[in-house]
């Protein structure tokens, strides 16, 4: 049975959190875009007639702008308008995921970690933690709380990033390549970088393999072309 969603947690506390002077190193080198990361979901037929979505690009485009309290409304009738479809994931489950970066904006820390938490029980609750689906949306959240000084929590979630995308897709793929990467990031910037050079060795391999792999692909598709046509 999937969790009951209610817009009435949007009120939260309105106790505004301080950020200790240290912020990782990482978490200051980027500051993704919520118009490409952050739930944002690229425009299709599909899903460009649905009102969640056009309310949450409406939202997407006011905070780009600065516009908070504009774009914390446009949310709120998206994540309605999510719900009263049923569209638990991506509706419900990404419009969140944009609020909790609009409290960071607002810097009411500990309600962005909620609901971004949130978030991601709704989407255990339908795929489990287990799913590439689920650790695709790990990233940002580990973006969060570094940025709100708990890289413990960042770190954990990035392994879990790892070992999901590792059995889902193997340890030669790309998607486990780029989360041991994301990884090897948040490990050198925390100035363990004798653990983030051995994740940077298998980065290389997992690299020279899917070169290697794309040669050879090419290479078969241009002997078929070459080959002469028997008549049969």
């Amino acid at each position: 049975m999937r969790p009951k969603i209610s817009i009435f947690f949007l009120i939260g506390s309105t106790i505004f959190h301080c950020l200790s002077s240290f912020v990782p190193v990482w978490a200051e080198i980027e500051d993704p875009s919520v118009l490409t990361r952050f739930g944002s979901l690229k425009p299709s037929a599909a899903l460009n007639s649905k009102s969640w979505y056009q309310l949450d690009q409406k939202a997407r485009k006011s905070l780009s702008e600065g516009d908070t309290s504009q774009a914390e409304q446009f949310w709120k009738e998206a994540c309605a308008a999510a719900e009263a479809s049923n569209n638990v994931y991506p509706g419900v489950v990404n419009c969140l995921i944009g609020i909790s970066r609009l409290y960071h904006d607002k810097n009411n820390f500990g309600e962005s970690d909620r609901v971004y938490e949130l978030a991601m029980r709704n989407m255990e609750g339908l795929v489990g933690r287990s799913a590439p689906e689920y650790a695709k949306q790990l990233p940002d959240l580990a973006w969060l709380y570094l940025k709100h000084n708990k890289p413990d929590k960042a770190e954990y979630i990035l392994k879990q990033a790892v070992k999901t995308n590792e059995t889902a897709y193997g340890s030669k793929s790309v998607q486990c390549m780029e989360s041991l990467r994301e990884y090897a990031n948040f490990l050198n910037n925390q100035n363990r970088s004798n653990e983030a050079s051995l994740l940077e060795l298998q980065i290389k391999k997992i690299e020279e393999h899917i070169n290697e792999s794309n040669n050879n692909t090419q290479s078969d598709i241009q002997i078929d072309q070459a080959s002469p046509n028997d008549g049969n």
